[in-house]
């Protein structure tokens, strides 16, 4: 199956990146983590929590294709 992944900012409820999850979950992707969310603009400490999730989501899909490589079909 495809991957995905939510993240983003809101400014008041904060229920938009899990919204934007839930509807990757029922077009049946693939979810890596839950989501990264921040209220409105991020401090250095969120900024690089975002950036770690960027980074891990990344390798994620990198080893994903290395296995489809070294597995065709699966």
């Amino acid at each position: 199956g495809k991957l995905g992944a939510a993240f983003g900012s809101y400014g008041w409820s904060g229920e938009a990146p899990k919204i934007i999850a839930d509807t990757l979950r029922n077009l049946k992707l693939r979810i890596f983590e839950d989501q990264a969310a921040m209220k409105f603009f991020p401090g250095e400490e969120k900024a690089a929590e975002l950036r770690e999730f960027g980074r891990k989501f990344s390798e994620f899909i990198i080893s994903e294709c290395d296995d489809k490589t070294k597995n065709p079909g699966n």
